[in-house]
């Protein structure tokens, strides 16, 4: 037997529930005192989450609360966590929810600024990255798989003659020839 020390009833020890840092070994209230509900988390207004930043020189809102791993602000809205500068555009647009990305205008992760943020696809997401030299990817002739240079390549997609007698001459395969003339292999390449 053991007192609750919530309601003060004296229950059997199959009541509480166990807590192995403790004493005795058991939770000190009853487990129907443990049921009883508790009051709902404190709702704060989207404004006063997105409170939390520094004005830059640039012109970016920078968050000053909790980062991510990744480095984007991340904020706790309606009891979940979501990330700051998602929840400042979707706010600033009036929308509730969106299945497109918020994307930076200004590459600072941290910049929740409606202003330097704007909805887009994964692959706007992707172009841009690559676009801003963002990609720690290498492609064209520094990445470790370019079998040619950037001049070869570009004579390749200029080439006009059958793919089997330029594969032969540059010392690659046809397939290859194919990937570059319709931009699958160094497509960052222009005429």
């Amino acid at each position: 037997m053991k007192t609750c020390i919530k309601c003060g009833e004296c229950r059997g020890l199959e009541c509480f529930h166990k807590d192995l840092a403790r004493s005795d070994g058991l939770f000190p209230y009853c487990k129907l005192c443990r049921k009883i509900e508790r009051k709902p988390a404190h709702r704060r207004p989207v404004h006063e989450v997105l409170s939390q930043y520094k004005i830059s020189e640039g012109g970016c809102w920078e968050w000053a609360g909790v980062l991510s791993r990744d480095g984007y602000g991340m904020a706790c809205y309606q009891g979940k966590r979501v990330r700051a500068h998602r929840l400042s555009l979707l706010n600033h647009l009036g929308v509730k929810g969106s299945d497109l990305l918020v994307l930076h205008k200004c590459d600072n992760r941290r910049c929740i600024n409606p202003k330097h943020l704007y909805l887009g696809t994964n692959a706007e997401n992707s172009k841009d990255m690559v676009d801003r030299g963002r990609s720690s990817s290498p492609y064209g002739q520094l990445s470790s798989n370019a079998k040619i240079t950037e001049c070869k390549a570009k004579a390749i997609l200029q080439d006009a003659r059958a793919h089997k007698l330029i594969a032969e001459e540059f010392g690659v395969a046809p397939s290859t020839v194919s990937a570059i003339k319709t931009g699958r292999r160094w497509g960052h390449l222009s005429i």
